[in-house]
């Protein structure tokens, strides 16, 4: 009996100290980094593609002008990249880039 009442002691006081543990390491979550130095490129009128030179999240945006009777543009967002890492986009039909930019 005495050697059960030690191990409940035991396992109560290290619960404890990892439970305090895991707490006092859980500060408040930094935000992504904004990255500094990014350039968006056109490609042949098609589409475009960003990068930047420090870390942090971007997405190239391109706008293309509409292939479709009625006039006017759509949007299309590039794939979420990584600092130096590309993010790519194009419009559906060759020579109809209307604009581009970088998201962040």
């Amino acid at each position: 009996m005495h050697t059960s009442i030690k191990r409940f002691a035991f396992a109560t006081t290290v619960t404890a100290f990892v439970g305090f543990g895991s707490l006092a390491g859980a500060g408040a979550a930094a935000a992504d980094p904004v990255p500094l130095a990014c350039t968006t490129t056109p490609v042949f009128g098609t589409g475009a593609f960003s990068t930047c030179g420090t870390d942090g999240w971007h997405r190239v945006h391109v706008t293309c002008w509409n292939w479709w009777p009625g006039g006017g543009w759509y949007e299309r967002w590039g794939n979420p990249a990584w600092g130096q890492q590309q993010s790519w986009s194009s419009c559906d039909i060759p020579f109809t880039l209307r604009s581009w930019d970088i998201t962040f």
